[in-house]
């Protein structure tokens, strides 16, 4: 263990051939700014690593007081291997089938840490033979954070090979786009600024499983999205693409490399920097809020349906979003202001008293509805839904404005959008509609 406990530092002045390293570049260099190595490291090694750097600093070799500045330990791979509970051992994969030699029990299986002893491996040549280095790759990091144990899985490993044959046709698809140009093509652009910037804190954060779910599934959904909102413009894919591209060398890099070709470029793309992506505006921010609030009104809409047309006996034709009452909606700033400040929650019936909407005539419906339904509701608000209803964002502009788009996704003649205060049915409706939730009614 002794050489392997300074090499690092050989590193910095490796063909120095008349002392073990120079001091001044020893200092220049040190100390090595990340260490990622397995756990059975953290016993040994690193211990053996750190008491040599000292030893050699007390002699003056060097003035650095740690040899690793960051630390990371990878997890194991395991894979299934032969269990008997009875005798609590682990057995090689050649007692598949069989008793246990000791006890004569029936023998389960449990993920075990892959070992030649235990048989339990797999051929990395064979995988990559039959897969690709690409697509073992990506299981690989997908699977599980570096940090994170993980257990093999061929089936897994199979499923990221049919989103590896997707990604190849992704170029083409893109630039054989028409050149229509529709206001979903700025949303397109934002929700790759935003994917751009979450895959940067990812990585920064060796979260290499979440920079893997953006690159390699995200950014796909995203694209689906686009084109379901009937965006159809090759200029703006190229322009998604010119991005994506760098993302997905990461973790595929012949994939990469294949997409740079279809987008002409004479350069590697392993061999080149990605061009700077801008952040988000303010106004790409509500874009983006807007259509994520759209299509969660959508989907509630599409499972209320379901259950509508068994109550109409038939197929239902007009939709109507009747959205929330804006006392109801300054309630509920009032309140998510009030405890991100760092307010007592019961306490705020006190403070609700004295808000500007609230005066004697409606003080009893808006004290009972706070006590019924909005102090539950408070705590059942994500973090994304507090921000969008501090945000004050006009449901009733955002949903009207797409009332086609809905129309046309769930199959109705007719999706109408109203304030709750202008609503005239005489069923209640009104009353059960929310912030972010309008009530659904179909007809």
């Amino acid at each position: 263990f002794v050489d392997s406990s300074w090499y690092f530092l050989r590193y910095t002045d490796a063909t120095n051939n008349d002392e073990c390293f120079s001091k001044e570049v020893a200092d220049h260099w040190m100390n090595v700014d990340f260490y990622c190595g397995g756990i059975e490291h953290a016993q040994m090694h690193l211990i053996y690593a750190r008491f040599w750097t000292k030893a050699l600093r007390d002699l003056g070799l060097h003035s650095a007081d740690e040899p690793f500045n960051e630390l990371l330990c990878q997890g194991m791979v395991n894979k299934a291997a032969p269990w008997c509970e009875s005798c609590a051992i682990t057995l090689s994969v050649d007692h598949i089938g069989m008793p246990c030699p000791q006890c004569s029990d029936s023998l389960g299986m449990r993920s075990a840490k892959m070992s030649k002893s235990l048989g339990n491996t797999v051929s990395p040549e064979e995988m990559i033979e039959k897969y690709g280095a690409d697509t073992v790759r990506l299981f690989i990091l997908f699977a599980a954070n570096p940090t994170a144990g993980m257990d093999w899985s061929d089936i897994a490993l199979e499923a990221n090979y049919r989103v590896m044959l997707q990604l190849m046709t992704v170029p083409e698809t893109i630039l054989n786009w028409g050149s229509d140009t529709s206001g979903i093509d700025d949303w397109l652009i934002a929700r790759l600024k935003q994917r751009v910037a979450e895959f940067d804190e990812a990585m920064d954060n060796y979260d290499l499983r979440r920079a893997v779910e953006i690159s390699h599934y995200e950014l796909i959904k995203d694209i689906n999205w686009y084109t379901r909102r009937g965006g159809n413009n090759s200029a703006i894919g190229r322009t998604i693409l010119e991005s994506w591209t760098y993302l997905i060398s990461v973790s595929t890099p012949h994939l990469a490399e294949e997409w740079g070709r279809c987008l002409g470029w004479q350069h590697l793309v392993s061999a080149s920097e990605m061009k700077r992506v801008e952040l988000l505006t303010r106004e790409e921010e509500h874009l983006l809020d807007y259509e994520f609030m759209m299509r969660n009104v959508l989907e509630n809409a599409r499972k209320v349906k379901t259950i509508a047309q068994k109550h109409l006996g038939g197929d239902a034709r007009i939709l109507t979003l009747i959205v929330s009452p804006e006392w109801k909606n300054q309630l509920s700033r009032a309140a998510i202001t009030y405890l991100n400040d760092g307010g007592n929650v019961k306490q705020f019936i006190q403070v609700l008293k004295e808000l500007d909407f609230v005066n004697e005539s409606n003080k009893g419906e808006i004290l009972g509805y706070w006590n019924k339904r909005m102090l539950s509701q408070i705590f059942k608000w994500d973090d994304k839904s507090k921000s969008l209803i501090l945000d004050e964002i006009d449901e009733l502009e955002v949903l009207g404005e797409r009332t086609k788009f809905i129309a046309k996704e769930l199959d109705l003649v007719e999706v109408i959008v109203v304030n709750a205060e202008d609503y005239s049915g005489d069923d209640g409706r009104e009353n059960s509609a929310l912030p972010l939730s309008p009530s659904i009614v179909f007809a």
